[in-house]
């Protein structure tokens, strides 16, 4: 049995996943990128005179092919934006003990915004709440994306102007209950039950569109029968931040023939991280990790200045090793056709280096996300893994 918060996922090339969720009375949906590495949730402001580019498609998300969405060439949308002047239950936030509307201002990596903070209706994923938004009125770094506004799914401690977490107000007024500790085996379990986690699915086939976020609990058909999620404790409740016990580059033994005799090369392997901190991000696409490592990874693997590699070459393994909460070890292996990643005839790395961070830390992102099912379970402050099958069925 399934339960019944399912959010499918828009997948665009495997870099950008979108979800919809609805603001307003009468209700407007927007397309937003569901983000484990940040704690606002804002959308595009119909004052915001840069979000949408010249000449933009109407049409921009629905009607591109699937080639086109592996290549990243997606017509520029147009988007959909906010009006708090047309929804019966928007409230502005203000400043304390004035009468100024309180304004946010959030810098990603890939961009920045700003805007003015509001309170309407949500509806995330089947609940519905009066949430904290922001009405980003500057947007001009993401306007030839594919999504509306971002939703962040970190914790309130990161979150920019003191703005509640929409899911920190719907685990709230649901009175969502925490995960038991081994859910597939505690009877207590249900999927009729409403748990204070979010869970993702990031489908390897982005043609079939079968990604998917779960809300309020998870689906037991999305990875193996015999299989149970790894639970990893967080370190923090900022970011997802946990322990990664040790990153390794493994070349597996091969056969050489010379002069008529075989003789087997032994493995060989490279450590990458030995206990480093690692944040689970799924509104990061690649693997981010730091300099001197990903420096080292790449140049093993042939990749150029850009990252591009040999489609054809033999690329190692990475293991990664996770420690659950009772210390018990398990290696999750990414082969390099879930880090090479292909477009057309050019194939790059999906490791890159954080060039301008000073903190030796990992981010976790969608090449990894998208081979191992996860489940960000709030209530116990853990994220739990398993080898994600093809389809949840």
């Amino acid at each position: 049995q399934t339960f019944s918060n399912i959010q499918v996922l828009k997948d665009y090339g495997h870099m950008i996943f979108t979800a919809e969720i609805e603001i307003g009375t009468p209700g407007k949906v927007f397309a937003v990128v569901p983000d484990t590495g940040s704690s606002n949730t804002w959308v595009m402001s119909k004052d915001c005179m840069d979000c949408d580019e010249a000449g933009c498609d109407p049409e921009g998300y629905s009607k591109s092919d699937c080639a086109a969405l592996q290549s990243g060439d997606w017509n520029a949308p147009c988007h959909t934006f906010y009006e708090r002047t047309s929804s019966d239950t928007q409230t502005p936030v203000m400043v304390e003990g004035t009468e100024t509307q309180k304004e946010f201002k959030i810098q990603y990596g890939s961009g920045a915004t700003k805007g003015l903070v509001t309170q309407d209706r949500v509806n995330l994923g089947g609940f519905e709440v009066k949430g904290t938004i922001g009405e980003a009125v500057e947007g001009k770094t993401f306007k030839e994306m594919p999504f509306d506004g971002i939703s962040g799914l970190a914790f309130k401690p990161l979150s920019v102007a003191h703005m509640e977490p929409v899911f920190d107000t719907v685990m709230d007024k649901h009175n969502l209950v925490k995960l038991p500790a081994t859910p597939e085996t505690d009877p207590s379990y249900s999927t009729e039950n409403k748990y204070s986690c979010i869970s993702f699915h990031l489908s390897s086939d982005e043609c079939a569109q079968e990604s998917h976020m779960g809300v309020g609990n998870f689906d037991r058909k999305c990875y193996p029968k015999d299989e149970r999620l790894h639970f990893v404790p967080l370190k923090s409740r900022t970011y997802w931040v946990i322990t990664i016990k040790s990153i390794e580059a493994v070349w597996a033994p091969v056969s050489l023939v010379a002069n008529s005799l075989r003789t087997e090369a032994p493995r060989q392997s490279v450590s990458l991280c030995d206990k480093c901190t690692g944040i689970v991000d799924t509104g990061t696409s690649l693997m981010y990790g730091p300099e001197g490592s990903i420096k080292t990874l790449n140049r093993m693997i042939g990749a150029g200045p850009r990252g591009i590699v040999d489609c054809s070459a033999y690329h190692p393994d990475i293991n990664i090793v996770l420690e659950n909460e009772h210390g018990v070890e398990r290696t999750f292996t990414l082969k390099g056709s879930d880090y090479i990643l292909q477009y057309d005839f050019i194939c790059v790395s999906g490791f890159k280096p954080m060039t301008e961070s000073r903190h030796p830390f990992w981010i976790v992102g969608d090449v990894f996300l998208g081979k191992f099912y996860s489940v960000f379970d709030f209530g116990n402050s853990r994220v739990g893994f398993a080898t994600a099958n093809d389809k949840c069925a």
